[in-house]
């Protein structure tokens, strides 16, 4: 009676580096209307997707999710600073219907506009969201 020998497999460690990667840009994406939180997290995850690109040459694993997460990452920023533009748009018409109001209110004239109506891109807006 001979006995097999059983080796026991070694676990086949993942990829840390990869898997912060995904979960970073994944946060990017879905708060993507937020900058302030979605910047940090796309350029974290861009940063730790390609550590885990580097790792997963070595160790074999992790590759697909550090792709992944580099695509999520990049997407999460291009989506983070278009909505940073907008804000910053925002900001910029609310505070000049702002003060256009505060004169009004000092001259005793009250406003009759609502912010956004003097907003160069308004139309433009319009027409790609559909509304009149």
């Amino acid at each position: 009676m001979t006995q097999a020998s059983v080796q026991p497999q070694t676990p086949r460690k993942g990829n840390a580096l990869a898997i912060t990667g995904m979960i970073l840009g994944i946060v990017s994406v879905v708060l993507c209307w937020l900058p302030i939180v979605s910047l940090p997290c796309g350029i974290g995850g861009l940063i730790f997707s390609i550590l885990g690109i580097r790792r997963a040459k070595t160790t074999g694993t992790g590759r697909g999710v550090a792709l992944a997460g580099l695509v999520l990452s990049i997407l999460g920023l291009l989506a983070g600073l278009v909505f940073t533009a907008i804000w910053i748009l925002a900001m910029r018409e609310l505070n000049t219907w702002m003060d256009r109001s505060w004169q009004g209110i000092k001259g005793g004239d009250f406003p009759t506009t609502s912010p956004g109506e003097h907003l160069p891109a308004l139309p433009l807006l319009r027409a790609l969201l559909g509304s009149a």
